[in-house]
């Protein structure tokens, strides 16, 4: 659910003739949000797709191990995506400066991921396993990167949210954090639905 500013918000208790066009305005965030993640998700079942037709076509399939910082590359996306609902939580309750520390928290985590992301590619580049090593590694480096791609942009709008949270003490950016919540926990879950995918 998108954030909405607690009761006795500002906004809230003094209307103005803007109002039902920030309202549209607001909707139409909403519908581009969630009509972007539509298309990535169509764009990654195509990607599933051709991974399936490829496997089943395939006399042999080796399948390359999973980069040793897998797992923890993976809690720290989760706890990011846990940190940010909490974050979003908080600041709905009128607790904004607890909210500023855990939205800087689950940027700070999201970027984390992204380092250890790249950290078990070059570990696979140590171990000889390349782009071209076999199919299956191909598809690794490429999931992993389209994914790695969006969890930067969503990185880049946590980092953007928690300096415009910090400097603008007065005013929490409830609509765009409930935004950023949503996307962010899609990211999330389509790169635990990717690490199931390849290697279980």
């Amino acid at each position: 659910m998108i954030a909405q500013p607690p009761a006795g918000h500002p906004g809230l208790l003094h209307p103005t003739p803007s109002r039902g066009v920030e309202h549209l305005l607001r909707r139409s965030d909403v519908l581009g949000l969630w009509l972007t993640l539509a298309g990535i998700s169509m764009m990654f079942a195509a990607f599933t797709s051709a991974y399936v037709f490829r496997h089943g076509v395939s006399a042999a399939w080796p399948v390359i191990p999973p980069p040793k910082l897998t797992a923890f590359n993976t809690f720290l996306l989760l706890l990011s995506s846990a940190v940010l609902e909490g974050a979003r939580r908080l600041a709905n309750s009128g607790r904004t400066r607890a909210g500023r520390g855990l939205l800087a928290l689950a940027a700070l985590l999201g970027f984390a991921f992204l380092a250890g992301q790249c950290i078990a590619w070059r570990q696979l580049a140590r171990q000889g396993i390349t782009l071209d090593t076999n199919p299956h590694s191909s598809f690794f480096y490429m999931l992993s990167g389209v994914h790695g791609v969006h969890a930067a942009g969503g990185v880049s709008a946590l980092l953007w949210l928690s300096g415009r949270a910090c400097l603008r003490k007065a005013e929490w950016p409830f609509h765009a954090v409930g935004l950023a919540a949503v996307y962010w926990h899609f990211v999330g879950a389509l790169w635990v639905y990717l690490v199931v995918l390849l290697f279980l």
